[in-house]
């Protein structure tokens, strides 16, 4: 997996690589545009031109309706002949496949992943650049995040990116989170471009770290309330303690687990109600004898 990171500064993005990552060089163009995009699926994000499909679907349909309308006159008027009419049929037969065909095949282009929109941006630049004979990751900041009103090209030309690897992860703040520190952390070397801005960092390291701390966690929540809830009898305290620990469960399930809101407001609640018999029950008869 590989992470981007942009800079705040308006110069070129860099991103410290490790001394022992090897730069390899090809041609500037798209042969080193190649090359990067090779290093990491993350990065196989290609335009997917839904206006040029459009452009072709409306001008198959088009020449379609013109033959609908031309063998209804001929089957009323019958004054061309059958021989006339079968010719016609099979220019319709040839038409309406590749018509439909192009239909079903823009239907799975449609399915295909949105990537998120700072990595669109950097592809959008380094494809810019590829084109432009320049080193391919020598990104300016306001070059990949111009203003939609200024850029209105680069702004509809970002949003017709396809990804065609299969999402993972959702792209969330957590996993942004993931990406910018403990990526950063568990970086790896592989051979680079020159003038690459970013690293590389292997997930299934920083999936296992999150399962080796998932228990300890999931015990903190479980155990350190019902101690605090045991010795706190005022109630105003209790129902703080019991916020906070609401509030650090579902950071917690989203860190560890990557979920959404429907995941995350499912778990808090379910552990709302065992907080809840923690409190009824246990702790209550210490709470009227104190």
């Amino acid at each position: 997996m590989a992470s981007l990171l942009p800079s705040h500064e308006k110069r070129p993005l860099s991103v410290s690589k490790s001394p022992t990552s090897e730069e390899v060089a090809r041609p500037r163009g798209f042969a080193e545009l190649a090359f990067l995009i090779s290093t990491d699926q993350d990065f196989s994000i290609f335009r997917r031109f839904d206006e040029l499909g459009a452009r072709s679907l409306l001008r198959m349909q088009a020449q379609l309706v013109q033959y609908e309308q031309q063998l209804r006159v001929m089957e009323l008027g019958r004054s061309d002949g059958e021989e006339r009419l079968d010719g016609v049929l099979d220019q319709v037969e040839v038409l309406i496949k590749r018509y439909h065909k192009a239909i079903l095949r823009q239907h799975q282009i449609h399915k295909l992943s949105t990537p998120n929109r700072p990595t669109v941006n950097k592809i959008d630049n380094w494809l810019q650049n590829a084109t432009e004979g320049r080193p391919v990751g020598e990104i300016l900041i306001e070059d990949y995040e111009p203003i939609a009103e200024d850029n209105s090209t680069h702004y509809w030309r970002t949003r017709d990116y396809a990804l065609l690897k299969s999402p993972t992860y959702k792209d969330t703040w957590t996993e942004m989170w993931t990406r910018k520190y403990l990526g950063r952390l568990l970086h790896e070397e592989r051979p680079v471009p020159p003038e690459w801005s970013g690293y590389y960092f292997d997930r299934s390291k920083v999936e296992r770290i999150k399962d080796y701390l998932a228990f300890p966690v999931a015990v903190v929540f479980l155990v350190v309330p019902a101690f605090l809830f045991h010795f706190i009898c005022d109630g105003s305290k209790r129902l703080g303690i019991l916020l906070g620990f609401i509030i650090g469960l579902a950071l917690a399930i989203q860190i560890f687990m990557g979920t959404g809101r429907k995941e995350t407001l499912g778990s808090a609640l379910a552990y709302t109600g065992v907080m809840g018999l923690l409190l009824s029950n246990g702790t209550a008869s210490k709470c009227k004898t104190s």
